[in-house]
């Protein structure tokens, strides 16, 4: 939980125990299952819901936009040059419209 919460990797795997290889734990299936215990553990979902972002490990990062008008290309060019799985789609005034992900190409 610690490498995917630094942001250096998006999946980590997982040994078995044996020397082999389990599995492997990408950052969205580790949220998923976070989610599923706390509904399988309603006494913890207070106190989950009111710790503060960065203590999670959570650390603030620029956020890269671009507008509806902007052609694609140059979204995903933005993308790989931030270095960004994914940025954001604002209108004029900077109000969130939806996002962009690497994996939408």
């Amino acid at each position: 939980c610690l490498l995917l919460s630094s942001g250096a990797l998006r999946r980590v795997g997982l040994d078995n125990g044996n020397g082999g290889f389990a599995a492997i734990v990408s950052q969205s299936s580790a949220v998923e299952y976070l989610l599923s215990a706390i509904d399988r553990h309603p006494e913890m979902r207070a106190a989950a819901m009111s710790l503060p972002i960065f203590s999670l490990g959570a650390h603030p990062r620029k956020v890269f936009s671009c507008t509806p008008e902007q052609m694609a290309i140059d979204a995903f060019e933005l993308m790989e040059k931030q270095r960004v799985s994914g940025i954001a789609i604002v209108d004029s005034k900077g109000q969130l419209l939806g996002g962009l992900s690497a994996k939408d190409r």
